[in-house]
C-alpha cells in the first residue's frame, strides 16, 4: 500500500543508475553541449522508485550518464544516446 505525503512539482528526477556515491557525496557524470564528459556534486532528495530527486546541482535538460561511468575520465568526449527506463 503507498500513500501520497507530499507532492513536488517540477520535480528534477534522474534514473538512480545516475548517481555515485563517494564518501557521503553524491556525483553524478554529465555531458555537456561539446559531448565532453564533467563530474558534477548534486544534492539528492527522496528516491522514487528507480529515480533520485535532485535538489541541487543540475538544471531541467542536462544530460547525465546512466551507464557505463567506470570508464570515463573528465573532459573525455562521448557520443550519448537516449536512456530508454522503464518507465516508473
Amino acid at each position: 500500500m503507498r500513500a501520497v505525503l507530499r507532492v513536488q512539482r517540477s520535480a528534477l528526477l534522474v534514473p538512480q543508475a545516475a548517481v555515485t556515491d563517494q564518501q557521503g557525496s553524491y556525483v553524478v557524470d554529465t555531458v555537456g553541449t561539446d559531448d565532453r564528459v564533467a563530474k558534477r556534486s548534486v544534492q539528492v532528495g527522496e528516491r522514487t522508485g528507480t529515480m533520485w530527486m535532485i535538489e541541487k546541482g543540475l538544471q531541467p535538460g542536462e544530460r547525465v550518464v546512466v551507464e557505463g561511468q567506470q570508464n570515463l575520465r573528465t573532459g573525455m568526449r562521448v557520443q550519448s544516446k537516449a536512456f530508454q527506463g522503464n518507465g516508473e
